[in-house]
């Protein structure tokens, strides 16, 4: 019962990521509260109690594959409602309060791994909001007994997970033979599971507060994530060589243009905070993908 000692209220349980924190931390011995959009913030709040830790995890939002979304509407749920549980919980006198915001304040490029030192540059109305949420939610609880912990994630992945990793694991299984075998620019993911329990790991640790980049301890290229993913589906590779500047013209006639200039970039995180802290991540990349894989053979996606 590894969580035992914890009392958490929950926002964005609907959520893939917060349902699957709900579960972990249900499992693991925790007390969870849901906090839910419908009932005022301040009605939701209780003071600690069996002598358990209090825990405000912020997991809700709009995601960035969210197509149409205004970026107002980004922004309210993005960085003013984090900044609205942020406020009462340092009413509440809650403990410590968790943010889940986005590696995208970034940018989308790092060749050498970014540090959470590294300058933010946000592209797009999910980053700008989500820069803006860590602002507000920063500047809410200066000053306050609360202690705040901010967890920036690259790309999430996992069993049900959706959007882009889904896509890939649908072109592995295609079996096609794909013009990808040059695409070697390292990307930093992380796995569901590790980036939940290095989160708690955090709040169960006292001296853990500020910015914590979360990402898996291994980066791959596109190439080496198709190969990996093909092994496990029991397929061969089947990859070849293509010229970058004749995958970009196609991806520019077909729509994608955003997601190939993703793959020729390198986004590299380092976890040396999180290292700092003594955060072990519980799987390996090579478990991770064995275990979504299993998950999508099974599915019916």
């Amino acid at each position: 019962m590894k969580y035992k000692n914890l009392h958490c209220f929950l926002s964005g349980s609907n959520g893939w990521i917060g349902n699957r924190t709900h579960t972990l931390l249900s499992n693991g011995g925790a007390i969870v509260t849901p906090i839910l959009h419908s009932i005022p913030i301040d009605q939701q709040w209780i003071n600690s109690t069996n002598d358990k830790s209090t825990v405000a995890l912020c997991f809700g939002g709009l995601a960035h594959q969210n197509v149409g979304v205004t970026f107002d509407a980004m922004m309210a749920a993005n960085a003013y409602w984090p900044a609205q549980l942020a406020v009462q919980a340092s009413k509440k006198k809650i403990d410590t309060f968790v943010l889940l915001s986005s590696a995208k304040v970034l940018g989308d490029q790092s060749v050498e791994p970014a540090t959470t030192n590294h300058a933010c540059a946000p592209i797009g109305a999910y980053a700008e909001s989500k820069l803006e949420g860590e602002r507000l939610v920063s500047e809410s609880l200066k000053g306050s007994q609360t202690r705040l912990i901010i967890v920036r994630p690259p790309l999430v992945y996992g069993p049900k997970v959706q959007a882009n990793f889904l896509e890939l694991l649908k072109l592995s299984r295609s079996g096609f033979s794909l013009p990808f075998a040059n695409l070697h620019a390292l990307r930093s993911m992380v796995y569901l599971d590790n980036l939940i329990d290095a989160t708690l790991q955090l709040c169960l640790n006292r001296e853990a507060q500020g910015i914590f980049n979360v990402c898996d301890d291994l980066d791959r290229s596109t190439s080496q994530w198709i190969r990996a993913l093909r092994s496990e589906l029991g397929l061969p590779h089947r990859l070849f060589n293509c010229p970058t500047e004749l995958l970009s013209i196609a991806a520019t006639l077909t729509g994608k243009q955003n997601a190939i200039d993703k793959v020729l970039q390198p986004f590299r995180l380092s976890n040396v905070r999180l290292t700092q802290a003594g955060v072990q991540l519980p799987f390996s990349v090579e478990q991770a993908t064995a275990q979504t894989v299993a998950w999508f053979k099974n599915s019916r996606t």
